[in-house]
């Protein structure tokens, strides 16, 4: 399994069990309870679903729980800006994503290169990801195999720009990167995968 230890290496920040066990399951639990529908893509002037390039799933949560989530992350944002050597100051709400079997999203950046794309978007500067169960290559209990987060371009050598460097999930972990950064999301094998998302801007 990926260790936090190796993504630092990479330049990632990364804070292993940024949510215990138990908060990890009682997320994932209202998540289930709370499908809301079809993950979008921005294309053009609009938010479409394109299953083609993202096909994943949103759940709705209970207010306290997206107020939970919105200020952990928001507490460790001092940590994140010295990270990456960035004077972050705001935090997009959190999407809390369900990837099912076959669900996936190609590669993207989080952060948009134009003038085309929406303003909220050329405000991010770093981007999270909050893994809340584990990967396994065997299906069990909890768990999902494939889904993994693939990113692209670490280190600064171009030479490596098309070398992606896999982050396998694992209950708890908080992944932090640059908003440049291209990356996807693997196909998912079995089980469901249950990330937690946001921005630093």
């Amino acid at each position: 399994m990926t260790t936090p230890d190796l993504l630092r290496r990479f330049g990632l920040f990364a804070v292993e069990n940024f949510l215990d066990a138990r908060e990890c399951r009682d997320l994932c639990e209202k998540m289930r309870a709370g499908r809301a529908g079809k993950a979008t893509v921005f294309k053009k002037a609009d938010y479409v679903y394109d299953e083609e390039v993202r096909r994943t799933k949103t759940a709705r949560v209970p207010v306290e729980e997206r107020l939970f989530v919105a200020s952990r992350l928001h507490a460790i944002m001092p940590d994140a800006g010295r990270h990456f050597g960035l004077n972050l100051s705001d935090i997009e709400e959190p999407q809390f994503l369900i990837y099912q079997p076959g669900d996936f999203f190609r590669l993207h950046r989080d952060r948009g290169p134009d003038e085309t794309t929406p303003a909220h978007t050329r405000r991010r500067a770093v981007s999270l990801v909050l893994m809340l169960n584990d990967s396994s290559g065997e299906p069990r209990a909890g768990a999902y195999g494939g889904g993994s987060l693939v990113l692209y371009g670490l280190g600064g050598d171009p030479r490596l720009a098309r070398i992606g460097f896999p982050v396998r999930g694992a209950a708890g972990l908080l992944v932090a990167f640059n908003s440049e950064l291209f990356h996807e999301v693997t196909p998912v094998a079995h089980g469901e995968r249950l990330t937690v998302v946001s921005w630093f801007n």
